[in-house]
C-alpha cells in the first residue's frame, strides 16, 4: 500500500482529504505542521507528500527544501496545495 504524508494545518481539511485518500486504498500518515512534517517523514518514508504552503513552524518551501536534504526523502515527490 502507498503511504502519503498529508501535512496540512486546518483539520477540516485534513479530515476531508484523509478520507479521500483512505478510501481510494492510500495509507495516510498526518501532520499539522512544519516541524511535525518533519518528524513524520523521517519515521515512515512516504511514497509521496501533500504538502499545505502555509504551515504554522516554517511554510511548506521550507519543509520541502529540508526534505530534499534529507536522503530519506530526497527524491520524494511533493505536491503543493493551499486553501489560499
Amino acid at each position: 500500500m502507498k503511504k502519503i504524508l498529508l501535512v496540512e494545518d486546518d483539520s477540516k481539511i485534513t479530515l476531508a482529504l484523509g478520507i479521500r485518500l483512505r478510501h481510494t486504498g492510500y495509507e495516510v500518515v498526518t501532520a499539522p505542521d512544519a516541524i511535525g512534517a518533519m518528524a513524520q517523514a523521517l519515521k515512515h518514508a512516504p511514497d509521496v507528500v501533500v504538502l499545505d504552503i502555509n504551515l504554522p513552524g516554517g511554510d511548506g518551501f521550507l519543509v520541502a527544501e529540508r526534505l530534499r536534504s534529507q536522503s530519506v526523502t530526497a527524491t520524494t515527490p511533493v505536491i503543493f496545495i493551499t486553501a489560499s
